[in-house]
């Protein structure tokens, strides 16, 4: 799916978005990102959401985001309840949705210069 483009204070921002594949500034990624209007990382340890784990959202946990949206792939998927429990206990909202609905809320948050993040999961299989 692609994704329009808007101008915004972010400096990454997702392009578009295939089952196997997104794309943030115009670079393609095969993995699973964890991504926020100032950064992007490809050390996720997990590979699909159901794989995922609260620790592996430590370092973004501790940046405080107001949203923390989990791109789940091509299909919604629920993560386990800890997880949604851990990011609701520090206060910070949180939301598992498709990887397209995902990158779509993420550019319209942060193009709004808001604290948000997304964990966007390329694949659910």
């Amino acid at each position: 799916m692609r994704i329009s483009r808007h101008d915004s204070p972010s400096v990454y921002r997702v392009n578009s978005y295939e089952p196997g594949a997104i794309t943030i500034n115009r670079q393609q990624y095969t993995t699973s990102v964890i991504l926020t209007p100032e950064s992007l990382s490809c050390d996720l340890a997990a590979e699909r959401i159901t794989d995922l784990a609260l620790q592996d959202l430590q370092q973004l946990l501790a940046w405080q985001p107001e949203m923390i949206l989990l791109g789940t792939g091509p299909t919604q998927i629920f993560p386990k309840r800890e997880i949604i429990r851990g990011i609701i206990a520090q206060e910070i909202g949180c939301e598992a949705i498709t990887t397209s609905a995902a990158s779509q809320t993420f550019n319209l948050l942060a193009s709004e210069g808001r604290r948000v993040a997304a964990v966007l999961f390329v694949s659910d299989l």
